[in-house]
């Protein structure tokens, strides 16, 4: 079937022609597309409640179609802002089609919806259930960086790290090697692994200098390296922070300034 974009002034002629064409649908095939033809109409239209009474009325079963219809049950809900029923029908395909070419797109949406909707905790044990689920899946990479990320948002920097690794080390030329870098450096300061960090910040610098130098990882190296070399973290960090605002310039600055004296006279 051919999608149609109907004006709104046509709006039960669509409605009918969709109707029309699911009622003389003898084949299986046929009837198939012509109820997912009549749900984008729905959508056209914005018609939420008829597109969920339509879908509802065809999930029920095992096949592969009952699944692609849970599919869009659920990406129905999360446009509508309602998580955990998407959540449920993602849930329902990878339990009741955990065979069929539809789970893994499930189990990697589901992560996906989370991440986006920014409950990084929920994403994160989503994503990790994709990466157990589908070792050789074909959203392995995206599923390792996302991992990171949400492990690092969450606090779990371990997780983080390990995630990370798991990442750079199977393909150093992913597309997201600059960001699961940056994340692998941010976790390694944070543990206070001074001289990981270090090495990850020098490598990072080498193979991406443009985007290291616009993300700040330039400066952040050389303010490890002091603290490699002896100097005290809060006194790197505070100097920093009073450069950043504008030193003597700004009242933020100032501020900045009269604690990084604090500190210096505390060491």
């Amino acid at each position: 079937f051919r999608r149609v974009r109907f004006r709104s002034q046509d709006k039960q002629n669509a409605f009918l022609h969709a109707q029309r064409l699911l009622e003389k649908s003898s084949e299986e095939k046929e009837k198939e597309s012509a109820v997912i033809f009549l749900y984008e109409i729905y959508l056209d239209f914005k018609d939420y409640n008829s597109a969920e009474s339509l879908l509802l009325s065809y999930k029920n079963g095992t096949s592969d179609f009952n699944a692609q219809i849970k599919l869009y049950l659920a990406e129905l809900y999360q446009r509508q802002g309602k998580l955990s029923l998407a959540d449920n029908e993602f849930q329902n395909i990878m339990t009741v089609h955990q065979k069929s070419v539809y789970a893994e797109n499930a189990s990697y949406r589901d992560a996906q919806m989370y991440y986006s909707a920014e409950d990084f905790s929920s994403a994160l044990s989503r994503f990790v259930s994709y990466l157990y689920s589908f070792s050789n899946g074909t959203y392995m990479e995206e599923a390792l960086y996302y991992a990171g990320e949400c492990a690092y948002k969450t606090g779990e920097l371990e997780r983080c790290i390990m995630y990370c690794n798991a990442l750079l080390q199977n393909n150093e030329n992913s597309l997201f090697a600059f960001s699961a870098g940056s994340n692998l450096l941010n976790a390694y300061y944070e543990k206070a692994d001074y001289n990981l960090a270090l090495d990850v910040a020098k490598k990072l610098i080498e193979k991406f200098p443009a985007e290291s130098r616009s993300f700040g990882i330039v400066k952040k190296a050389g303010e490890i390296e002091l603290i490699v070399n002896g100097a005290q973290s809060a006194i790197v960090e505070k100097k920093s922070e009073y450069e950043q605002n504008g030193g003597e310039g700004t009242l933020q600055g100032r501020i900045a300034g009269t604690q990084l004296v604090q500190l210096y006279a505390q060491n």
